[in-house]
């Protein structure tokens, strides 16, 4: 929490969404690009920045693909300055559709709203936080999108909302706290077994 600061959407005007990690198809990140690629014929003013090493999906020249080592810069340049921040991958009985995300926990902390497709894990804490959509299909993602677009409001309250649980239950300083907490306890009670 003490390195990423909390940037709402923009109010008015284009928008970045931001895709982070690797741009592989598994991952659906060509899926990605049409849906946006379809919402910028539509006359919407976004821009996609995706980041990664990993790449075997070639991005087309508007957009903006960044791979940047240093973690602080990549909060300050990239997550900070995004509107929107997506998780596109399919539900299927990946790994990644029962776990939680480490880019989930940094796009609420950075006050972003969330599009996500429908995975199991990332889907349930979305619902609990109120801090993003949930898209059962391509199309509905591309609503999801544009709904945020046209309703900057919706965007910076799922932001908030967002940021408010990264601060209150996904901040590392509070789950170390409880965690060394249950532990003294544990030994004391270990202790007085003896």
């Amino acid at each position: 929490m003490q390195y990423i600061k909390q940037v709402s959407p923009k109010i008015k005007g284009p928008m970045t969404i931001l895709y982070s990690g690797s741009l592989t198809k598994v991952k659906d990140i060509d899926k990605l690009i049409s849906a946006i690629e379809d919402l910028r014929r539509e006359g919407l003013q976004i821009s996609l920045v995706l980041t990664g090493s990993v790449v075997d999906v070639s991005p087309p020249k508007w957009v903006t693909h960044r791979y940047i080592k240093d973690y602080l810069t990549y909060v300050k340049d990239v997550l900070e300055t995004a509107d929107i921040c997506v998780i596109p991958y399919p539900n299927t009985k990946h790994f990644w559709n029962y776990t939680l995300l480490t880019k989930f926990v940094e796009y609420m902390a950075a006050g972003k709203p969330i599009v996500s497709t429908d995975l199991k894990e990332t889907g349930k804490l979305i619902k609990i936080y109120n801090c993003g959509l949930i898209a059962n299909n391509w199309e509905e993602f591309k609503e999801y999108i544009r709904r945020l677009y046209y309703d900057r409001g919706l965007a910076i309250e799922l932001g908030r909302n967002g940021r408010r649980a990264a601060e209150q239950v996904f901040n590392y300083e509070i789950i170390t706290k409880e965690f060394l907490n249950k532990l003294i306890e544990t030994l004391k009670l270990e202790e007085k077994y003896k």
